[in-house]
């Protein structure tokens, strides 16, 4: 999720938190005035500080609800909890910006909770009083989550929202070290500076992480181990015997796309179907940039490697049924193509599943030292025009060689565990085959060799993967 579309929701609860907010200050109002000042004759008097800071609160407790439950569907059938640090390490192997952010923005997410509560109730100006409360609330919306099918139980988001809770509170403890200053009042500088140990912790933290990221030579893999599997729950036999031998392979380099190229290359495309780009909307994503044309087509165009996928409403969508051709040939298929721009590499595969879909498949083929790997799909209609391309094949130039893992050592990071599974079971019994290298694009753009096994997971056919560098 963008920046953008976390301001527009925080704006769309912020709303709702808002005419709450008021239907409770008239409520508080009317039972201040009625039932306490001319009933019991109470003497209290509501202050408009303490006013403002209720209606300020009741916002941002519905923002954050609304956050983070309202804005879920109850789609999440095999609610689970996930480990500590699970959501740290699977952003760190894709390492995408937005998974980073999330982590970040969970983390602000209960500054303001930190600040608000001590500022308007004195019972909460105690550190371990206002990280309790932030640790309870937390763990409140994380069960309902859980129960409601909104979300999965993270213990990272108990981890994320107590930081931001503490982080919060040492911001507090900053106002009052100044408002003393100001009344030359007693002071707690050394109190105030500890308090600030949570921020700059998880500052150093992040700069670490990003330092050492920076420094490496290779990225990281999306399908490398997250949360290693208790071997005390985990079967495996293997078919065969597996190679011992190491060996060096070639590391590709898949070029990186900017958000001008991208721009350019839509501009190309259109041009090639006498078509131009509708300016007004243009949509950029962290990974992907959408450019829409003023004839009824779509772009969505990856910065990682120029992939891309093109759709024609008028052919999708038409009123009258166009159909496809079900029977046309590898030339007819590649004449059309070029008409949009589009040259294939020799000696690339061709398919058709005979319903008017047809697939050019590369698989890592080499080409003067450039190897291609990917598939190419479109539908083909009557009319002459295809209603869809999915450009799915990446070209990727020699980077360097590496000495990569044996079989046999791959075999046994899975025997230890060491592997990413996405089985929901707690028991598994894995029966391992054959072997084989596949190549896999890494958080930095490199094409690394990765070892995939076939495995049968409690009958269930499946594959594992082993980085091999």
């Amino acid at each position: 999720m963008r920046i953008s579309d976390l301001i527009s929701l925080g704006k769309q609860y912020l709303l709702l938190g808002i005419v709450l907010a008021v239907v409770l200050a008239v409520f508080i109002l009317i039972t201040y005035s009625i039932i306490y000042k001319k009933i019991l004759k109470g003497k209290k008097r509501i202050t408009r500080g303490a006013m403002l800071w209720i209606t300020v609160f009741i916002c941002y407790l519905v923002v954050v609800t609304g956050v983070t439950m309202l804005s879920r569907g109850s789609w999440y059938d095999n609610a689970k909890v996930q480990p500590l640090f699970y959501s740290y390490k699977e952003a760190w192997n894709s390492f995408s910006l937005g998974e980073w952010r999330n982590i970040i923005l969970n983390i602000l997410l209960f500054v303001p909770f930190g600040f608000l509560l001590p500022l308007g109730i004195k019972w909460f100006q105690k550190f371990w009083k206002i990280c309790l409360a932030g640790f309870l609330f937390t763990l409140l919306i994380e069960t309902s989550q859980l129960l409601l099918k909104r979300g999965i139980f993270e213990v990272d988001d108990l981890f994320d929202n107590t930081i931001g809770t503490m982080i919060g509170y040492g911001c507090f403890a900053m106002v009052l070290l100044v408002t003393s200053l100001i009344k030359r009042e007693k002071k707690y500088v050394k109190r105030t500076i500890a308090l600030q140990l949570p921020l700059i912790i998880a500052i150093v933290s992040f700069v670490t992480i990003f330092v050492i990221y920076a420094n490496q030579e290779l990225g990281n893999l999306k399908t490398s181990c997250i949360a290693k599997v208790d071997r005390d729950k985990l079967a495996v036999k293997a078919d065969v015997k597996y190679s011992t031998d190491q060996e060096k392979l070639t590391v590709y380099k898949i070029k990186q796309l900017s958000q001008e190229e991208t721009y350019q290359f839509a501009v190309e495309f259109f041009n090639s179907i006498r078509d131009a780009i509708d300016e007004s909307r243009n949509d950029i994503y962290d990974e992907t940039a959408v450019y829409y044309s003023i004839g009824g087509y779509s772009l969505w165009i990856n910065y990682l490697g120029g992939t891309y996928s093109f759709t024609d409403y008028n052919t999708e969508l038409a009123k009258t049924t166009i159909k496809k051709v079900n029977n046309a040939t590898e030339e007819v298929i590649k004449s059309v193509l070029e008409q949009y721009g589009i040259k294939l590499p020799e000696g690339i595969v061709f398919s058709n599943d005979e319903d008017g879909n047809y697939t050019f498949t590369a698989k890592e083929l080499l080409i003067d030292g450039t190897m291609y790997d990917g598939t190419l799909s479109c539908k083909y209609y009557e009319n002459g025009k295809v209603g869809s391309i999915r450009w799915n094949i990446l070209k990727c130039e020699p980077y360097k060689d590496f000495t990569v893992i044996s079989e046999e050592d791959a075999y046994k990071k899975i025997l230890e565990g060491k592997f990413n599974n996405t089985f929901e079971s707690n028991e598994l019994n894995i029966r391992i085959g054959q072997a084989a290298i596949q190549y896999m694009p890494d958080s930095k753009g490199y094409y690394q060799p990765v070892y995939v096994f076939e495995a049968d997971i409690n009958g269930d056919s499946t594959e594992l993967f082993v980085p091999a560098i």
